[in-house]
């Protein structure tokens, strides 16, 4: 019994792995917004892909909500590549804006590009859907702020 379920488990596993990966196929498939100013903001509720470009330079691949990360960055970078402190003491950090800054304090030579996700799509096949889309964007741009080891988490 227990070889059965294994193979059942394996079987399942396997189609659903090929199944996200399809679906992230045919998410890149659709087309990525015109590359905007990094000080553009994107909209409040859009979730999904998004390439912060210095110039035309693919930097960064990133995913989640698309306003909330870009602002996060911007205000990192804005604060001179340097972690926010509220009052209470709690810390809103962005590694890549510390990078993004140490590169170039010009904010004006950083752009984003980005994909909404469909929303017919339920929020926690997205999340893996989207997983798989910035794996194979790092495997197409290499972008010089991924780290290789937080890719695809």
């Amino acid at each position: 019994m227990t070889v059965l379920v294994d193979t059942e488990v394996s079987r399942l596993n396997s189609t659903i792995v090929d199944s996200l990966q399809r679906l992230a196929e045919i998410q890149l498939e659709k087309k990525w917004h015109e590359s905007q100013p990094i000080m553009n903001t994107i909209g409040s509720q859009y979730v999904g892909m998004y390439m912060i470009l210095h110039h035309d330079e693919v930097m960064y691949i990133g995913m989640g909500n698309l306003n909330g990360r870009r602002w996060r960055h911007v205000s990192v970078f804005e604060n001179k590549g340097e972690a926010l402190v509220s009052e209470n003491g709690r810390s809103s950090d962005s590694p890549v804006a510390r990078k993004m800054y140490e590169y170039d304090k010009d904010i004006n030579n950083w752009r984003i590009s980005f994909m909404t996700i469909d929303r017919d799509i339920d929020r926690f096949v997205a999340n893996a859907v989207m997983m798989k889309i910035e794996c194979i964007l790092y495997q197409e741009h290499s972008p010089v702020f991924c780290t290789e080891h937080m890719v695809g988490k």
